[in-house]
C-alpha cells in the first residue's frame, strides 16, 4: 500500500507532539514503533482482535496459562537477565 500525504502529515504531528511533550524518543525506530502501536493498520487491528477472542475462548475452556513467576524465570534465563 502506498503512503499517502495524509499519513505523512499525521505521523509528522505525532512525532512533533511526542518530541515536544516527552522529550523525544531514543531513536527514530523507537518513534516509528510507538506510532505503529498507537496507530495499527486495519490488518493488524483485525489480527489483534482475533488473538484476544482466541485467548478469551481458551479461558472459557479452562486454560489459565502459566504462572507469572514461572514465565518470568524462564524469560530472564533465556535472555540472560538478572533477577
Amino acid at each position: 500500500m502506498a503512503v499517502t500525504q495524509e499519513q505523512i502529515d499525521k505521523f509528522h504531528r505525532f512525532a512533533s507532539e511526542h518530541v515536544s511533550r516527552r522529550g523525544g524518543a531514543s531513536s527514530l525506530e523507537e518513534l516509528i514503533d510507538l506510532w505503529q502501536v498507537e496507530n495499527p493498520s486495519p490488518e493488524q487491528a483485525r489480527e489483534d482482535v482475533l488473538a484476544v477472542k482466541a485467548a478469551l475462548r481458551d479461558m472459557e475452556n479452562g486454560e489459565r496459562g502459566r504462572p507469572w513467576d514461572e514465565f518470568a524465570r524462564e524469560f530472564r534465563a533465556h535472555h540472560d537477565l538478572a533477577e
